[in-house]
């Protein structure tokens, strides 16, 4: 065995035992994930076969070693990139597998039947170059903001890797070898680099392949934690932090903020007559409409129960006064199917604007709250402001109307 074969068994055990790792870790990950985990898990243990096959292909026919040495790094890698598609949540057909298929058969002929080490080396690593190029643009392509770093180390590996294997399309050629050289002869300085390079992406690329899963996890936790789990909503909490951050940027700017507290009219009778399960389908579709109907026009949240709230920034008096009356109008046109039977509902809402005496958001969210109040006890289905004034009702329906 010579030494490169050595460094190529090493390699081809170090990714085997990583590909054990992953098996055992991928049992904790979420359904959502353990996809990925398997097709990266696929992808190392092929990169292993491959690397073991290069090491201990003496006793083979050169053509059978080199077909199942390339073809499970090939193999490998494009289970590798179906791995991240799966992590971003993409589903693509076999047809991806396809590169490799004859990459792979291409190999054979240029080793059975007309040898060519040049030609073969330029089919694997155009072929490999490619499939790493494909993954790490994958990586990138998430949004900064919400892409973690182990994404951009495992891109920066990837693309690293495929720029040393395109080098090996002008580098071989220019050593000069012959038509029968293998990779693993330890003469050329480029053999040497190969297998530690290939080394990095199932053992490095493990490590950040489980740190990406992790970050996932995370992202999920933060989603579940600031939103409401039946309607999809932000919220109270979310809310809350929201709310700070407007109030501070209205004061700062000079700016008014409009804080409406909305709440479903009687909705306790829809529970005892329809059971809580349509009382849920009911408040999934109020928060449906009031989402719709606001659009990007404000911030809306689920507090609690059949409460909402609803957040403005920069409101424009009468403007944001018309969004709740549109909000009040179109629950009250859209009546919920329940049990097969069209139920009316309605809602009240409280609002406060922001003023200079105000110390927080939350003394803001009080003063809505306790208008709401007083919309319920003048009569429910009904909008009024925290300082008492009257509405400007014909103002506010046909600013409802033109929205």
């Amino acid at each position: 065995m010579t030494d490169l074969a050595t460094v190529f068994m090493t390699v081809a055990l170090m990714t085997f035992a990583n590909g054990v790792v992953l098996t055992i870790v991928s049992r904790d990950l979420q359904t959502t994930l353990r996809s990925a985990a398997t097709f990266w898990q696929l992808g190392t243990i092929l990169i292993a076969g491959g690397c073991a096959a290069f090491a201990i292909g003496a006793p083979v026919p050169g053509p059978t070693m080199l077909v199942i040495a390339n073809g499970g790094i090939l193999l490998g890698l494009t289970a590798y990139s179906v791995a991240i598609q799966r992590l971003r949540g993409q589903r693509r057909g076999m047809l991806q597998w396809l590169p490799a298929v004859v990459t792979t058969a291409l190999i054979y002929w240029f080793s059975a039947q007309t040898p060519s080490f040049i030609t073969r080396v330029f089919a694997f690593s155009l072929t490999s170059g490619w499939l790493m190029l494909a993954s790490a643009a994958l990586l990138l392509s998430q949004p900064r903001p919400e892409r973690p770093r182990s994404s951009e180390v495992l891109a920066g590996l990837l693309l690293l890797i495929s720029s040393f294997y395109l080098l090996r399309l002008v580098g071989y050629p220019a050593i000069g070898v012959e038509p029968a050289t293998t990779v693993v002869d330890a003469r050329i300085w480029l053999n040497l680099v190969t297998p530690i390079l290939m080394s990095l992406i199932p053992v490095v690329g493990t490590t950040c392949f489980l740190l990406i899963c992790s970050d996932h996890l995370k992202q999920q936790l933060a989603i579940a934690a600031a939103t409401d789990y039946l309607t999809g909503l932000p919220n109270r909490r979310t809310l809350a932090s929201q709310g700070a951050h407007a109030f501070a940027a209205a004061r700062r700017e000079g700016r008014r903020l409009l804080v409406c507290a909305i709440d479903i009219d009687n909705f306790k009778p829809i529970n005892d007559a329809h059971g809580h399960e349509a009382g849920d389908r009911a408040l999934v579709h109020v928060a449906k409409v009031l989402g719709e109907t606001c659009g990007t026009g404000g911030v809306l949240a689920r507090t609690g129960g059949e409460e909402f709230a609803l957040i403005v920034a920069d409101a424009d008096g009468d403007s944001a006064l018309a969004l709740v009356e549109t909000l009040r109008r179109a629950i009250e046109a859209s009546p919920v199917m329940l049990a097969g039977t069209a139920v009316s509902l309605t809602i009240s809402a409280g609002v406060a604007f922001q003023e200079p005496s105000d110390a927080s958001f939350d003394a803001v969210l009080r003063r809505a709250d306790r208008a709401l109040y007083q919309a319920k006890a003048a009569g429910r289905n009904r909008v009024e402001r925290s300082d008492g004034r009257p509405l400007p009702v014909m103002r506010l329906a046909q600013a409802a109307a033109a929205k």
